[in-house]
């Protein structure tokens, strides 16, 4: 019988990266996802001419949400982060309803096994 997983407040998940990243000239953030997870292909990827990695370039929201995940922080303290970051740019009202669109931007995450959950 398959165990049935507890009901949590993902606002109290914490969020941890599955992959390397780098920023590119713009300040984006670029996730690297590795092609090819046999070391045979790899090596044969490699001679073609192929990348190690496929490359995935994150928007200017999903960058600076990217750079708060460090293993730490839950994702209400990544919104409470972002609600600040905002006050100091003077805008009174940061997003229209952040924490459902960060809980979204967290599922779709990790739906494409970007991230994962510490406490989960």
């Amino acid at each position: 019988m398959k165990k049935k997983k507890k009901d949590v407040n993902y606002l109290d998940l914490i969020p941890e990266m599955n992959f390397q990243w780098e920023k590119n000239p713009e300040g984006r953030v670029v996730l690297l996802i590795p092609r090819f997870k046999n070391p045979l292909l790899k090596k044969l990827g490699s001679k073609m001419g192929k990348s190690e990695f496929l490359r995935v370039t994150l928007d200017e929201i999903g960058t600076g949400v990217w750079q708060l995940i460090d293993g730490n922080r839950t994702v209400g303290e990544i919104g409470k982060v972002l609600e600040a970051q905002q006050q100091e740019k003077g805008n009174s009202e940061p997003f229209p309803q952040l924490y459902e669109r960060l809980t979204k931007y967290f599922t779709s995450l990790y739906h494409h096994r970007f991230i994962g959950f510490k406490n989960w």
